[in-house]
């Protein structure tokens, strides 16, 4: 037998003994027993899962009063859904640790959101949503003119292709190539531009912000339309107003199962980071852990200052720098990197918008932080909103919220609950599936605009007296793209002759 063909034979063979050994070791850790007693706190109960799994367990955020109601005796899968479930927590098992994500499901929680970190998210994120909406060549003001100049530009041929197998857009001519390409990215982009807009326009007057609260009527009962005024800086004169909306968005359950990991690549930018570290066990501050990382390696890494005073619980033990750091990076939606000066650092990833959407798409999933992500991810937004505001506002029975208060006069807890609620407010929508933002299930048509196909459904005969003034069709004009199951996602948009 050839030398080279016998050492393949016993490199595959090594190959699959290690292979063995290693998922031989992951079952054998995932059928060992976990102990909680009764009344357990949450580091009781990490440390059980630690002990069993015999890697280290990480949460973030402070310890809170609840306690496990029973005993449990069971596996490790079975366990982290015990410890989640009892104390609102999303659990993650790697090799090395267990991650458990707050959820802030309980209205008393305010998510390790600052309001810095907030404004970078949103100047982020609007740079982004506003490159790729820009990169369609959308004129502002004309989106309406291109949908009409759409339409009018099919042939009776075309229409013809398009009310039955479907015109790929790739069979346009160019020029109908690109005024489909600006009216789709108007519909992909469009809330998403002008919700990051009100966004960074109300973090940037903050200081002027006044919190009302609105009724519908005077006769309105409920607990009417909080709202957040601020002075125009269009020079209108006019104040901008931004309103809790009261419609129903008690969005399906999201088990988020994709929002904390869709993040880029972190290759680490850092020297003797395969030193390891000595864990604390117990509550700790990112300040405490960051000075054992720190010593380990022998220099200074920077973090953002509104991080450093952030809690979690840890159940000790040991861990590679490099691999510390990347828990860091995925708890808090950081990157490891080089900041101006060369120091090493935990950072927010830094914007580098691509040519288009579907180039910049994983990028942008990294500018909202886990802890921003598990906010609009409620189940029951308007429960949530209305106790954030609650809780926001009370101590101030006497204010005539008819005339409004300076949010700067509430105290700094009270103002990152509201900045929080219309946060949810204002992106909730878009990072939820079908978002043009979300982590799980985007718009295809957003990400892959070379594959719509073009339909339209003949307008149905409308009596002359049911016609609304000036529109004498409702034509429908679809953009479709294959979900790869043998069927379509869609959006479409009406294909009247007359104003849209």
């Amino acid at each position: 037998m050839p030398v080279k063909a016998f050492l393949s034979i016993v490199i595959a063979m090594a190959t699959l003994v290690v292979g063995v050994t290693l998922a031989t070791a992951v079952l054998s850790e995932s059928l060992a027993t976990v102990l909680i007693p009764e009344k357990a706190t949450l580091p009781v109960a990490l440390n059980a899962v630690s002990r069993a799994a015999r890697i280290p367990c990480f949460t973030n955020g402070v310890v809170s009063g609840t306690v496990t109601t029973k005993a449990f005796e069971g596996a490790i899968p079975g366990a982290l859904k015990y410890i989640s479930d009892t104390f609102d927590l999303y659990p993650v098992w790697r090799r090395r640790e267990i991650t458990f994500f707050r959820r802030y499901t309980a209205p008393s929680e305010v998510a390790d959101v600052s309001f810095e970190e907030l404004n970078g998210v949103a100047k982020d994120l609007r740079t982004i949503v506003h490159s790729a909406y820009e990169a369609s060549g959308i004129v502002k003001g004309k989106q309406i003119q291109d949908k009409k100049d759409l339409v009018a530009s099919f042939s009776p041929e075309q229409i013809q292709v398009m009310s039955t197998t479907g015109l790929p857009i790739t069979a346009l001519p160019p020029a109908q190539q690109q005024l489909c390409g600006r009216v789709n990215a108007d519909v992909s982009f469009g809330n998403a531009e002008s919700r990051t807009f009100l966004m960074t326009e109300l973090l940037t007057h903050w200081p002027e912000a006044k919190l009302k609260l609105l009724r519908v009527s005077i006769q309105s009962e409920g607990p009417g339309l909080w709202s957040l005024n601020y002075p125009s800086p269009r020079g209108t004169g006019l104040p901008q107003t931004i309103a809790i909306s009261r419609s129903n968005r008690q969005w399906p359950p999201n088990p988020v199962t994709s929002f904390a990991f869709a993040t880029r690549d972190r290759p680490v930018a850092f020297s003797r980071c395969d030193r390891r570290v000595a864990l604390p066990s117990g509550d700790c501050t990112l300040d405490e852990l960051l000075n054992r990382l720190q010593t380990a390696l022998g220099y200074a890494i920077r973090v953002p200052s509104y991080a450093r005073g952030r809690s979690l619980v840890i159940t000790g033990g040991t861990l590679r720098a490099d691999d510390l750091a990347d828990i860091l990076c995925e708890l808090y939606g950081w990157e490891v990197g080089m900041d101006s000066k060369g120091q090493a650092s935990l950072a927010r990833p830094r914007v580098t918008p691509g040519r288009s959407f579907a180039e910049i798409y994983r990028e942008q999933l990294s500018m909202v932080p886990p802890a921003l992500r598990m906010l609009v991810s409620k189940e029951d937004a308007l429960t949530w909103e209305d106790r954030q505001m609650a809780l926001a506002t009370e101590g101030h029975k006497d204010v005539d919220w008819n005339t409004g208060l300076l949010v700067t006069q509430l105290s700094p807890a009270a103002q990152q609950r509201i900045v929080q609620v219309f946060a949810v407010q204002l992106l909730g929508d878009l990072t939820k599936g079908g978002g043009v933002l979300s982590a799980s299930l985007p718009p295809p048509w957003a990400l892959h605009p070379e594959q719509i196909i073009l339909g339209w459904t003949p307008a149905m005969h409308v009596p002359a007296s049911r016609r609304s003034p000036g529109r004498n069709s409702s034509a429908t004009l679809q953009f479709k793209v294959p979900d790869g199951k043998g069927g379509f996602l869609s959006w479409a948009c009406a294909a009247e002759s007359g104003p849209f």
